[in-house]
């Protein structure tokens, strides 16, 4: 977010008729476009998507990946779906998961506690660093959700840097006794190394409290 300076106020004024066109052709684009062409139209648009690392490829019938994320907008699932690629499909056919256990977005560079229940799905976790960076707007405080995609995109840039680490190995879940509490701290701790960013024991409730 810009300081509101009067002249970070004047631009954002007249940057807003033009934002809210460049909302809709943004969220259009994104219903309308096949995925092979998303990638265009998202550059087109001044939206940029970088993906670091790769997930590992599954062996045989191993079942599905769960991809646990730090939370920082609405469309975090659907970026890392399209860092996926093509391989998102038959990804999901065999049983992959995107979840967010902060359970709420944070705009701030912390990362919120994380809900432990996705520790107990599965052993196999591959911790995902989601950021995002965006100039003028973010969501009002409540608000209907829907405003919340439209303030997103009339921001003149977006700037998503998704970092897929590595699966944890066995002795870090809960396959090799630790409780579910420790793996979610555990994974907490590794995202907030990798993105910079400040773990806090702060949960969801605890923020709007904090906001309010």
């Amino acid at each position: 977010m810009k300081r509101p300076t009067p002249a970070n106020a004047l631009t954002i004024l007249l940057w807003f008729p033009f934002g809210i066109i460049l909302a809709v052709i943004r969220i259009l684009g994104a219903f309308i476009f096949p995925m092979w062409l998303i990638p265009y139209v998202i550059s087109l648009s001044f939206c940029r998507v970088t993906v670091k690392g790769k997930p590992q490829p599954k062996a045989g019938n191993s079942g599905g990946v769960l991809f646990v994320c730090n939370h920082r907008t609405m469309i975090d699932p659907l970026v890392i779906s399209y860092a996926l690629g093509l391989m998102m499909k038959q990804e999901l056919s065999k049983g992959d998961l995107v979840v967010c256990p902060e359970g709420s977005i944070c705009y701030q560079p912390f990362v919120l506690r994380f809900s432990a229940m996705f520790a107990e799905l599965t052993d196999r976790i591959v911790p995902v660093a989601v950021n995002c960076r965006f100039g003028f707007f973010q969501r009002p405080l409540r608000s209907w959700n829907g405003l919340y995609l439209i303030f997103l995109f009339m921001n003149p840039t977006l700037e998503y840097e998704i970092t897929f680490l590595d699966q944890l190995p066995l002795e870090a879940t809960c396959s090799s006794g630790n409780s579910p509490y420790d793996v979610a701290n555990h994974v907490q701790r590794i995202l907030a190394d990798t993105l910079g960013f400040e773990c806090t024991q702060l949960g969801r409730k605890a923020k709007y409290n904090a906001l309010t």
